[in-house]
């Protein structure tokens, strides 16, 4: 899907003017709750020290997400609303330094929606966050400030990369909304969002462009909409992670001009999509629910009023109606004579999930909160052991929590299901589990030390050192190691007189018998430090099948004569494959001689 081309700063400018006509949604205000105890998030307080602001040098932000021609479009006139609602987010760390940027949206004059992942990492919380609304470049027209509070919710708290949580919101208690203006968020139907009309927009300072400059795309219609996520081709880049979905249908469906949607958190290009965190009530619960932890407020519109999921049917008596299309404009959201609206729920209001598809109707979702005891898989591997268990309760246990609509025994399921069962967990490295969907880096980084450990565990002898004076000894030794390995490892194992293994385990540098050559030095380094008398050679096919190849015999033949200038025996080489080995030496191959 191509971007349509427009002309640079004519088009900037008419889509400027044009947001200037957004309605103001109606309706009436409701005063802020008192503020509750804290319900489904994390807050961190500034500390009111700053670090100073430098010149600095922009790292590497890494590859743009853009999805064919690049259409971006840089906006120059970033004093103007509606981009003066747009914030450069400076991110820094707990020394002082800038460690990264993101984009954020004013929702109020005090708050800024942004994604969870510009605000904590499990590297902890950013430290100081400097606010500079509309910078174009070394240019900031409304000054800067800084950050007050800001908020994760309670699932990206524990579990940082959770995609389906990757929402936040900064505080800023000296208000600066109220000079640049600020734009509303909308709950609208799945059925809305998906019509062809729909015309998403993206404005935010990506990395891959000159630092601290807005730029703006837009793509007519969604690539797809689920109940959590909007896939779309609006061309991004790190950096841009906060940015704020907006609509900007002029012509069709203009009344829902300048509604934010969805918040950008994830370019995809390579696989043709990027996606943001769709509106719904549990964002916008959260949301609420963080205002009231850190005292700010804002507004928001619901289409068709009162939806399916409201728990109580007066819970959205006071949300805006509706706006007419055919009304007069009215000033924009934030606008000086449109006031505050801020609203919050009540503090024993509780929204419930978004929305269910059909097919997740058609078979409802518990948690695992609703499953009974003697279910769960963590309570059955206390009361009967881990020998009870299925394989994805075990791999639940370890995921630890699912995602919206899809338990963790479920996702866990699933998760084994696309590998092909627990040898193709074992098999996938860090990237390939990153790319199924309900792992973020946190359960992809535990799973694979899981995996790690399970290897090294089966290599250990609790006991003295193992003698591997027959090939079986070997391939108990390293065949749990090698297991699930897609490149080849080659190991020369240095023994003591009696064959017992001198020393750790560890390949030999270069590795790979067909991709590089086996220098005979590194191979018998290990043993002349160690003085050892023998070695043993060992190395893993990842097809599988153990058969030796003719470079391995080849090879072998090579090391047995370099052996002997070393005075070192080499006794065996045995290949290792999926579900056993072969011994040269007993077979006959390469120790003929």
């Amino acid at each position: 899907m191509r971007g349509r081309t427009l002309p640079l700063l004519p088009a900037v400018l008419g889509l400027a003017g044009l947001l200037l006509v957004l309605l103001a949604p109606g309706g009436e205000a409701g005063a802020d709750p008192a503020l509750p105890t804290a319900r489904s998030g994390r807050v961190f307080r500034d500390d009111g020290l700053h670090p100073p602001v430098a010149a600095r040098t922009a790292p590497d932000a890494g590859a743009a997400a853009v999805i064919g021609p690049d259409n971006r479009i840089r906006v120059t006139n970033t004093a103007d609303f509606p981009w003066s609602a747009v914030v450069y987010l400076e991110l820094y760390d707990r020394l002082g330094f800038a460690v990264g940027t993101c984009s954020g949206t004013f929702i109020s004059p005090d708050a800024i929606l942004t994604a969870a992942h510009c605000l904590y990492s499990e590297d902890g919380w950013t430290e100081d966050i400097r606010v500079v609304p509309g910078k174009d470049s070394w240019f900031e027209p409304f000054g800067f400030t800084w950050g007050t509070d800001w908020w994760v919710p309670d699932p990206w708290y524990f579990d940082p990369g959770n995609e389906l949580y990757d929402w936040g919101l900064i505080h800023v208690a000296d208000e600066p909304g109220w000079e640049t203006g600020w734009l509303t968020m909308a709950i609208l139907s799945t059925a809305t969002l998906r019509l062809p009309d729909i015309e998403p927009a993206i404005v935010g300072y990506p990395g891959d462009k000159p630092e601290g400059t807005m730029w703006f795309h837009y793509q007519p219609g969604f690539l797809e909409v689920d109940a959590f996520t909007l896939y779309h081709t609006i061309d991004t880049a790190p950096g841009q992670s906060g940015s704020a979905v907006i609509l900007t249908n002029t012509t069709n469906r203009a009344h829902l001009l300048g509604y934010i949607v969805g918040v950008h958190v994830r370019g995809n290009a390579s696989a043709g999509y990027n996606e943001a965190t769709r509106i719904d009530d549990v964002v916008i619960g959260d949301l609420v629910e963080a205002c009231n932890q850190m005292g700010c407020g804002f507004e928001w519109y619901v289409e068709g009023g009162r939806t399916d999921s409201d728990p109580d049917p007066d819970a959205h008596a006071d949300r805006h109606p509706d706006p007419d299309p055919d009304a007069d404009a009215g000033p924009p959201p934030g606008g000086p004579s449109s006031g505050c609206g801020c609203r919050s729920l009540r503090a024993t209001e509780r929204l419930q999930s978004r929305p269910m598809s059909e097919e997740q109707r058609a078979a409802p979702y518990r948690t695992m909160r609703e499953w009974a005891g003697d279910e769960r898989p963590r309570e059955r591997l206390l009361e009967h052991g881990p020998g009870v268990l299925a394989d994805a309760e075990l791999l639940a246990i370890l995921l630890r929590t699912g995602r919206r609509g899809e338990n963790v025994v479920d996702l866990a399921r699933r998760l084994l299901e696309s590998l092909g069962g627990l040898r193709g967990l074992v098999r996938a490295d860090p990237a390939a589990l990153q790319r199924v969907d309900g792992l973020g880096p946190a359960k992809v980084a535990e799973l694979a030390a899981a995996v790690e450990l399970g290897r090294r565990v089966h290599a250990l002898d609790p006991g003295e050192q193992p003698t591997l004076l027959r090939p079986e000894a070997v391939f108990d030794l390293l065949g749990p190691r090698l297991l699930g390995k897609t490149r080849e490892e080659f190991y020369a194992l240095p023994l003591d007189t009696k064959g017992r293994l001198l020393g750790g385990i560890a390949p030999v540098n270069g590795g790979s018998v067909n991709a590089v050559s086996i220098r005979a030095a590194e191979t018998f380094r290990q043993a002349i430090v160690l003085e050892a008398t023998s070695v043993i050679l060992a190395h893993n096919h990842p097809s599988g099948d153990p058969r030796p190849s003719p470079q391995d015999i080849a090879l072998t033949r090579e090391l047995i004569r370099a052996g002997e200038l070393l005075d070192i025996a080499v006794l065996d080489h045995v290949v290792i494959g999926a579900r056993g080995f072969v011994s040269l030496r007993r077979e006959g191959l390469a120790f003929d001689a």
